[in-house]
């Protein structure tokens, strides 16, 4: 039982891990069409630079192939995460299990609101078992969760504000997301002060 839990709580850190880094390896380049000038009263802070980023399931994961096996401690229990997006969310993990993999697969909705992502969990599996969302939701209680992030065992969603992250060395706030596109957009903030330049 304990290796279950060990291997949940695990995929729910890779899960939050990806979608919170996976934008900063996937910024366009300044001739990208991606990149375009973000309206000045959509800033939350007077000197930010904000701008605006979208990013598909193919940024993360090149991120998670190139990461995952630079993470000693991860690839001893993971042997690969894929993330997909659709209408729907899935999550992928095959978990090293006995020399075998054993496919651990998340399913949620996406929903922003005022920018923030509710992510609500609709199923899960291990193995192609079923697993009750309520026993998903315990484990999640134990998992050391950021302020930021707020369990809604209720509603069986995980609601991500980022307009409560703290905005240093940058801000994130969640535009949209487009099934159609399979793109995530967002509006990243960064303070002139924030920046490190070397003397």
């Amino acid at each position: 039982m304990w290796k279950r839990a060990f291997v949940v709580l695990l995929t729910l850190n890779v899960l939050v891990g990806v979608l919170a880094l996976a934008w900063i390896t996937s910024f366009p380049t300044a001739t990208s069409p991606q990149v375009s000038a973000f309206p000045q009263n959509l800033s939350t802070h007077s000197n930010e630079a904000v701008m605006q980023v979208a990013i598909g399931d193919e940024a993360i994961n090149s991120f998670l192939n190139y990461d995952l096996p630079r993470q000693h401690d991860l690839k001893r229990v993971l042997a690969s995460a894929r993330v997909s997006f659709a209408e729907d969310w899935n999550c992928r993990l095959d978990i090293k299990l006995l020399d075998r993999q054993v496919p651990f697969v998340m399913t949620f909705s996406p929903a922003v609101h005022r920018g923030n992502l509710d992510l609500h969990l609709l199923r899960s599996s291990m193995g192609g078992v079923p697993l009750p969302d309520f026993m998903l939701f315990l484990v999640f209680r134990h998992l050391p969760w950021p302020g930021w992030i707020i369990l809604n065992s209720k509603q069986h969603t995980l609601d991500v504000n980022f307009t409560n992250r703290p905005p240093r060395p940058y801000s994130i706030r969640v535009l949209s997301y487009s099934a159609k596109t399979k793109q995530l957009t967002l509006a990243v903030g960064i303070e002139p002060s924030a920046v490190h330049t070397p003397a």
